[in-house]
């Protein structure tokens, strides 16, 4: 997504061990973000929750220790191995580490809810394939899920932050403009939604009003 680019000093980041990580510390002042997982471990739906604020606010490193701490307290935990992926996707330099925890989170998905196996779904569809294909993949199964789900916030933020929301010559692409709708629609629900106006600002920043981030930007 156009958002990546703003937040990363190399494209080609040192592989992490995950094995090696040291354990994650709690984090205030990031926004609270959740969605319910299959587990058997409360301490992982919280380190989960975490990893997703992290990774909503750009903090790859943080994300990728707290989903990896929701997998050591839970390893059958398919979500737990998704947030890991979203994680080192993210981060740049680990497209095979990524794959391969996106390859775990399937083979756990038979045990989680239908909402956490279309994530799953849609996240492994855009691995697999490539370009425009992959793309289509990943607006197929996403679109499934928002109509299934209308109202999850998280699945919203999601579909706004992986759209392709580019400008060429100051014009918006289709996808920048349908991520300023979707998140207008966040924002006017959720106004103090730390995720939403983190990616407003990212979304309007190249437009010609990028005044309209101002009011995001004081928020966060």
């Amino acid at each position: 997504s156009a958002q990546a680019a703003h937040h990363h000093d190399s494209e080609d980041e040192a592989p992490l061990d995950l094995a090696k990580l040291p354990p994650p510390q709690h984090i205030d002042g990031i926004g609270h973000s959740h969605i319910a997982i299959t587990t058997k471990s409360p301490e992982a739906q919280q380190w989960f929750d975490q990893g997703l604020a992290l990774m909503h606010c750009f903090w790859d490193y943080e994300a990728i220790r707290a989903f990896e701490q929701a997998v050591r307290l839970d390893p059958d935990c398919a979500m737990c191995h998704w947030g890991v992926a979203q994680g080192l996707s993210f981060r740049g330099g680990s497209d095979d580490e990524a794959k391969d925890e996106l390859a775990k989170a399937k083979d756990l998905s038979s045990k989680a809810s239908d909402r956490e196996q279309r994530l799953i779904r849609a996240f492994s569809e855009s691995k697999e394939k490539k370009g425009d294909e992959a793309r289509a993949a990943f607006a197929k199964e996403m679109a499934a899920l928002l109509e299934r789900f209308p109202d999850d916030v998280e699945i919203r933020l999601l579909m706004a932050w992986h759209a392709d929301s580019g400008y060429q010559e100051g014009e918006p692409s289709a996808g920048a403009i349908y991520s300023q709708a979707m998140l207008r629609d966040i924002l006017r629900d959720h106004p103090e939604n730390a995720a939403a106006n983190h990616y407003w600002i990212h979304v309007v920043e190249a437009s010609s009003h990028p005044e309209w981030a101002l009011e995001s930007a004081q928020k966060l």
